[in-house]
């Protein structure tokens, strides 16, 4: 091998450690962005629990009605409100919102997997660049 191709190798790997370097730095990045995301839905799953609460907290004082022939009104009213109801709109909207949690973590997991590679490949083309440079260091020095 020539002391061009050994030239020619170390820059491109050079280049690869670059563009992976970005790549890197970019999926931190969309990591952080991810965290923040994940952060503002629990806000809002935990404001909307405490809201649909305080709903069902009210509800109980809708007994007064009972005297107007209107029975279990508080029931049928707790059960649409209800966290726990399968088939209420809230118990819905907290599954949607876990959904979107859980899709948030995979998407990190994924990422953080996609910089342990990155990683492992940096090194790699380091130990590729050293020895080139210890390569090309004999050529010169014959």
């Amino acid at each position: 091998m020539e002391i061009k191709e050994v030239i020619r190798r170390i820059s491109r790997y050079q280049a690869n450690v670059e563009n992976l370097q970005l790549e890197k730095t970019r999926l931190l990045n969309e990591i952080d962005n991810l965290d923040q995301e994940a952060i503002k839905i629990k806000e809002y799953r935990w404001q909307a629990q405490n809201r649909f609460k305080s709903r069902i907290d009210k509800l109980a004082g809708l007994d007064g009605y009972s005297s107007r022939n209107i029975k279990n009104l508080k029931g049928k009213l707790q059960c649409i409100n209800s966290l726990e109801a399968g088939r209420s709109y809230v118990a819905s909207a907290m599954s949607t919102i876990d959904s979107m949690l859980r899709d948030i973590e995979t998407a990190i997991r994924n990422r953080s997997d996609r910089i342990y590679e990155i990683n492992q490949q940096l090194c790699t083309y380091e130990n590729n660049i050293e020895q080139l440079r210890i390569k090309k260091r004999r050529m010169e020095s014959k």
